[in-house]
């Protein structure tokens, strides 16, 4: 644009120039709301990512890259978990724990201040000190988000030294509710009385069989993809019926370890090979 300014400023009247001055207030316009509609993956026309905010990073990342490079996956995975509310952001490198004040400036800037590291001595941690460095407060590194799937990721980068870290962040809050048993492992319920409700924010699951209620607990594996389990199982022991029901939509919540979304507003939750265990439907809640 500044080039094709250059020529008309040669050959044009200065009303001509206010002329190309709308036009291109016109398309800055036309180009700023196409990149609102844009998911914050995708770069406008100029490069430009979508501007980021506190709320935006908030919770907890799993750092899976280093400077491009997957980070083994381990019971101890590095992590920065950012907390709006307070204002700050806590994270380890896979041995030392890290934590201090956090803003996002400009959209697109992270600013780390009066940050505190614990001095433990750890050996073959698989990029330790690079974690702690962009961590550190020292550098103001630039950060983006891109979203696949039920996941988003952070991309954390010190333009200068180039050092980057990517964290992983699951994104299953679809999962939230109420739900009705559809089917399990392949077989349709009719039933009205067999249902989930899934409370991520407690990470407490609770419903019936159809014959008893249960209730657990869930857990989500940040090392793995849309990953969801249930553990700690109590269930009532009413006699009734539908024991064979109920069994196999025990045995199915015990064999889960993801959780897709489905068509239709279903959900899927899956075993450790990838196949449905049972099929849920929302199901209103008067």
């Amino acid at each position: 644009m500044k080039h094709l300014a250059s020529i008309l400023l040669l050959s044009l009247a200065a009303a001509s120039l206010a002329g190309c001055a709308s036009l291109s207030k016109n398309k800055n316009s036309q180009m700023a709301a196409k990149t609102e509609n844009t998911a914050s993956s995708v770069s406008s026309a100029s490069g430009a990512k979508p501007a980021l905010t506190d709320a935006a990073i908030s919770g907890e990342w799993t750092i899976v890259k280093v400077k491009g490079q997957d980070v083994p996956m381990e019971d101890h995975m590095p992590y920065v978990n950012f907390v709006p509310e307070e204002g700050r952001f806590y994270a380890s490198n896979g041995c030392n724990t890290i934590n201090g004040e956090f803003a996002v400036s400009g959209g697109k800037t992270l600013k780390l201040s009066n940050v505190a590291t614990t001095m433990m001595l750890c050996h073959d941690v698989p990029f330790e000190h690079e974690i702690t460095a962009i961590l550190s407060g020292e550098v103001q590194p630039e950060i983006s988000i891109s979203n696949v799937g039920h996941e988003s990721y952070l991309t954390i980068t010190d333009k200068l030294s180039g050092l980057s870290i990517e964290g992983r962040r699951h994104n299953m809050e679809f999962l939230n509710g109420q739900w009705r048993v559809a089917q399990i492992k392949g077989k349709t319920i009719n039933d009205e009385e067999a249902n989930i409700f899934i409370d991520l924010g407690e990470m407490k699951v609770h419903g019936n069989t159809g014959c008893n209620f249960f209730n657990g607990e869930i857990y989500i594996d940040p090392s793995k993809t849309n990953s969801v389990e249930f553990g700690k199982m109590g269930l009532t022991r009413m006699a009734c019926p539908k024991y064979e029901q109920e069994q196999a939509m025990m045995l199915a919540l015990e064999e889960t370890t993801s959780a897709i979304k489905g068509d239709n507003g279903r959900v899927m939750l899956l075993n450790s090979a990838g196949d449905p265990v049972i099929i849920l439907e929302r199901q209103a809640v008067e």
